[in-house]
């Protein structure tokens, strides 16, 4: 994703985000919906292919670390 449409991208999902948090639907989003909805399409955006759709994992979901899990590694 170039630089523009990487923009484009984030400034879509921050007017999402405001048009929800403006008709009271934010609070109904649990994790997941948070996760598919606004931060896998952030990281997206930023070039990070959250969906291994390469040939190597570049990003490990709930990766257990020294003391617990973390999201994304």
């Amino acid at each position: 994703m170039d630089k523009e449409t990487a923009k484009k991208a984030i400034a879509e999902l921050v007017e999402k985000y405001n048009r929800l948090e403006k008709e009271g639907r934010l609070t109904r989003y649990n994790e997941e919906m948070t996760k598919n909805e606004f931060i896998e399409p952030l990281f997206e955006a930023l070039g990070w292919d959250v969906r291994n759709r390469k040939v190597y994992d570049e990003v490990i979901k709930e990766q257990a670390v020294l003391r617990g899990r973390v999201d994304y590694a």
